[in-house]
């Protein structure tokens, strides 16, 4: 209010009398006020940005924590474009949360403030603003719910092109394998197309209250200054109290566009904070620090009477094995038979419809992550090659494993096969199209990165696919090494590693029945696979 007391002040007591050295005081006592109040604001931006800051990456790492140890079957349910979307509500709400709304809120009361001032100044010509006011809220609630719809829109078209994005680059080697280049990239643009137009609406629904802000900022001053010049020439009240009054005006709207603006934001924060909430509500697997007396034989699997079933449809159901170190049993079935699914319940990233599960005694639901890796070792042909270096990966980026992951990569020969590379251990990979590690010993590293901890149960799922000649041999090799020093399950449709097994499965119809051992097993161990078309 300093400068609108000083204008008034000059207007009505300074310029009349003269008052030279009244206008030095006052110039200086407003000068420090100003300058006072630019360090409060930048003290004020310092302390949100700071808290903005601090909000985002915490509720973001959270978000993080929540997803990896979320329920996969609950997780699949989004797709990868939804799950980047929600990870990006943190930045949306930053603002909202960090204390930025509060401040605008806190300025409300200053509005009314200033219009009691403007009421005391020039009494009737109050009611202009008021009138201002009210339509600029009702105009600003309409546009924010007009906002809200168009950011539901933009955010659905937003999801499947991300979803088509990771699609695409995951299968890129597939699409270029099958020349598909042209069709990807029509269908790319389309979804482009779509998103750039719901992208427009939103932007023009932004503007236009953006504008219409300033417009009705604009038109306020000129209505009091029409309103007001005929109530100076009939002396209801001073030229100085209407210059006032104008200056007034200005600043009663920040505070008022502040909060209406914000209201036009609350549309876009609301969403972000559903998908927030969607975030924290995901279903987590719940795990629990286990007494090391609650182990019982080292080694064993057992699942009793165990079903399992995607959306309210069993896969499998009552499921019974028992089985300890040195069985090794094969299971058979066909595609979509549910054996992936049984190895991933086992491996204790699914949790059972109904049924228990027990590793050494205990249910693998039961067990941290990093602890169960400990007893079960699962490979499969799907393994993933995280960025970062070979030992990196080797390791699962755990230094204190360098010396077992080394051990396990010279048993599979990675160790000849890494130095040649310029900077062995030390080079870097990416899974991605234009890595220099062929997928043989990628598949290699993965394998050994699953058997550095010595696990006592192995879950073999299909692991000798996409090997070379050299990595085959040496996988049969291997697996003959360890066959009577674990509890193996092995899914496999190759002959040579099926001669391992000393008891065969079959997952047929939901039901897990043993059976008589194929013809594969009178062949004899061969070198390497044999292809026939």
């Amino acid at each position: 209010l300093d400068l609108q007391i000083m204008v008034l002040k000059v207007y009505e007591c300074i310029m009349i009398n003269h008052s030279v050295g009244k206008l030095t005081v006052l110039a200086i006592g407003v000068s420090l006020a100003i300058v006072l109040e630019g360090i409060l604001r930048i003290a004020r931006a310092y302390t949100t940005s700071w808290a903005g800051m601090m909000y985002e990456y915490t509720m973001a790492a959270n978000a993080m924590r929540l997803y990896i140890n979320a329920n996969p079957v609950k997780l699949k349910k989004e797709g990868p474009g939804q799950q980047i979307q929600n990870l990006n509500a943190f930045s949306k709400l930053r603002d909202f949360y960090s204390g930025q709304t509060l401040i605008n809120i806190v300025d409300i009361p200053f509005a009314f403030t200033f219009l009691v001032l403007i009421s005391y100044l020039t009494g009737k010509l109050v009611i202009v603003p008021i009138a201002l006011i009210a339509t600029f809220t009702v105009v600003t609630w309409l546009i924010g719910n007009k906002l809200k719809q168009a950011l539901l829109n933009q955010g659905g078209v937003d999801d499947r092109r991300y979803n088509f994005i990771v699609e695409a680059l995951q299968g890129i080697h597939t699409i270029k394998s099958f020349g598909l280049e042209a069709i990807f990239t029509r269908r790319y643009a389309r979804l482009e197309e779509e998103s750039s137009l719901h992208n427009y609406k939103t932007a023009l629904i932004s503007t236009e209250g953006y504008t219409f802000g300033i417009l009705f900022n604009e038109l306020m001053i000129v209505s009091i200054v029409a309103f007001g010049a005929p109530m100076v020439i009939n002396g209801d009240f001073t030229s100085g109290a209407l210059v006032a009054t104008v200056l007034l005006a200005g600043r009663l709207m920040q505070p008022i566009q502040k909060t209406l603006f914000l209201w036009t934001q609350f549309q876009e924060y609301r969403i972000a904070n559903n998908q927030a909430e969607k975030m924290f509500a995901i279903e987590q697997i719940e795990r629990r620090k286990i007494d090391p007396k609650e182990y019982k034989e080292i080694g064993t699997v057992k699942l009793e009477n165990v079903s399992f079933g995607y959306g309210g449809k069993l896969v499998f159901e009552n499921i019974n094995l028992d089985l300890k170190i040195p069985d090794t049993i094969g299971i058979r079935g066909d595609n979509n038979a549910g054996k992936a699914t049984l190895m991933r319940l086992i491996a204790g990233i699914l949790k059972p419809t109904d049924g228990r599960i027990f590793i050494n005694g205990i249910p693998p639901s039961d067990y941290h992550s990093e602890e169960l890796v400990k007893y079960i070792g699962y490979i499969s042909s799907n393994n993933v090659i995280f960025q970062g270096t070979i030992l990196e990966n080797l390791t699962a980026f755990d230094e204190t494993m360098e010396h077992e992951a080394l051990e396990i990569a010279k048993m599979l020969n990675l160790d000849k096969e890494i130095a040649l590379l310029p900077k062995g251990y030390d080079t870097k990979v990416t899974d991605g199209i234009a890595d220099i590690i062929a997928p043989g010993i990628k598949q290699r590293v993965a394998i050994a990165r699953a058997l550095i901890h010595k696990p006592k149960i192995i879950l073999f799922h299909n692991a000798d696919r996409g090997l070379d000649r050299e990595g085959y041999n040496l996988l049969i090799k291997f697996l003959h090494l360890i066959n009577n020093q674990t509890t193996t399950i092995i899914v496999t449709e190759d002959h040579n590693i099926n001669l391992l097994v000393n008891k065969e499965y079959l997952l047929k119809d939901g039901k897990l029945t043993e059976i008589n051992p194929k013809d594969s097993r009178v062949y004899d161990l061969k070198p390497y696979k044999e292809l026939k078309i």
